[in-house]
């Protein structure tokens, strides 16, 4: 063998070496970004768990409040006591009704994020 061979084939070598190693690097940090991105997802679950409960405990108070309401409304026989009852109640049912679509729009964007996370597919539901 000439020695421009053995330089070249050493030279190829050094190359395709440095190629696998800088890789291996690659692979290894996109793993622990991966870790990273799960471990950050778990945590938002335990904050969104959080939240989905304080939601749901307004929600039952809210939906008291306007049992309650509605017991008062069907008590009542004064018309003029009837129509303030009927606006409060009013009061309470669109708070209500922004309550639920906020949390439907909450429930939207969740499921976008677990559509996108990696581990999710369709095999995640």
């Amino acid at each position: 063998m000439s020695y421009k061979s053995v330089i070249a084939t050493l030279g190829i070598t050094v190359l395709c070496i440095f190629s696998s190693l800088a890789m291996a690097q690659q692979e290894g940090k996109s793993r622990a970004m991966d870790h990273g991105q799960m471990s950050g997802g778990m945590m938002g679950g335990h904050m969104m768990m959080g939240q989905m409960m304080a939601q749901h405990e307004d929600m039952s108070q809210l939906m008291s409040k306007m049992m309650q309401s509605m017991a008062a409304i069907k008590a009542e026989k004064d018309p003029a006591k009837l129509k303030a009852l009927l606006a409060e109640h009013a009061a309470l049912m669109d708070q209500m009704h922004s309550k639920m679509m906020s949390q439907g729009n909450m429930m939207h964007d969740m499921d976008g994020k677990m559509k996108n996370c990696g581990g999710m597919g369709a095999s995640g539901k």
